[in-house]
């Protein structure tokens, strides 16, 4: 709960599938989702998509991993490595197959997550390799490593959704903006 402009806000974490970002605005007023630069797959639902921030995914290492030296990483650095996926559909597979096209070779997904924090866990333990959103990651600790992905885009885009309705009241604008100058 936070005060914004004597409104009062009120959040609730949910993970849903891209597919399903839509619906969450039939509950909540603003939905933060996000989808894949340039990409708005809720198009012709009559939603209000804002854009509020374009965050690069690094691929998260562990710290004594030997590409850890690395200060940028390729395709083929990655394809042959063992990965922690995201579960099929959700917008961060596209970028794996990305990179899997530039190498021209099937990458191996041994686990996959819905939830960074679990991924960040195993990335730490040594148990693979996994993309990771730059800014929002909880990989703080020393044993995960960032490197930048060059030669195939890695980044997501954070919108807020909303009714076209909704969107218009005055209290959504509020946050929306606010949320938008600090993004």
């Amino acid at each position: 709960l936070q005060r914004v402009s004597g409104l009062e806000v009120r959040a609730a974490d949910l993970d849903p599938e891209l597919a399903e970002f839509p619906e969450l605005t039939a509950d909540y007023d603003i939905v933060l989702a996000h989808t894949m630069p340039g990409e708005l797959p809720w198009g012709g639902r009559g939603l209000k998509a804002v854009p509020l921030l374009t965050e690069p995914l690094d691929i998260g290492l562990p710290a004594g991993h030997r590409l850890a030296a690395k200060t940028t990483l390729t395709p083929d650095d990655l394809v042959d490595e063992t990965w922690l996926g995201v579960p099929p559909g959700f917008p961060f597979e596209r970028i794996l197959h990305a990179i899997e096209q530039r190498a021209g070779r099937r990458a191996r997904v041994d686990q996959r997550f819905s939830d960074m924090r679990i991924i960040e866990a195993f990335i730490e333990a040594g148990l693979g390799i996994a993309f990771v959103p730059r800014y929002t990651s909880g990989a703080t600790s020393d044993g995960v490593v960032l490197r930048p992905l060059r030669g195939v885009t890695s980044a997501r885009q954070i919108v807020a959704l909303m009714r076209p309705d909704v969107a218009e009241r005055l209290a959504v604008r509020t946050v929306v903006d606010v949320i938008a100058r600090r993004a």
